[in-house]
């Protein structure tokens, strides 16, 4: 939360001589725009079956096995499920999807990455 705070305090000094005239403008229209949505969406929706899933065994487990460890049990599973995607895949991802976007094939130490998607 603090990181955040100064991540977006930082530029303001800078900013300042902008006369005000500062503004966010998204451009719906703009090609651009459009392909940062478009990369985001597999990502956004294996994220959201993820969570989905853990709520479900959760509920599961809270309803066979017993309602005050298994949810726990099974939080702290997911999160050190989670760990090394979260560790070691996020700086990849916007390199994979901009290459397999582009139509370039892009290499890491271990897998590469084409059109169709298949590693």
């Amino acid at each position: 939360m603090i990181a955040t705070l100064i991540q977006f305090l930082l530029p303001l000094p800078w900013l300042r001589g902008r006369d005000g005239r500062l503004q966010l403008v998204i451009d719906w229209r703009d090609p651009a725009v459009k392909q940062v949505f478009v990369l985001m969406l597999p990502v956004t929706l294996g994220l959201g079956l993820i969570n989905f899933n853990a709520v479900v065994d959760s509920v599961f487990a809270s309803r066979l096995i017993d309602p005050e460890l298994a949810p726990t049990a099974i939080d702290r599973a997911f999160r050190i499920y989670m760990l090394p995607q979260g560790c070691s895949r996020s700086p990849s991802r916007p390199c994979s999807s901009l290459a397999v976007a582009s139509g370039r094939t892009w290499r890491s130490r271990r897998l590469s990455f084409d059109r169709s998607g298949s590693a």
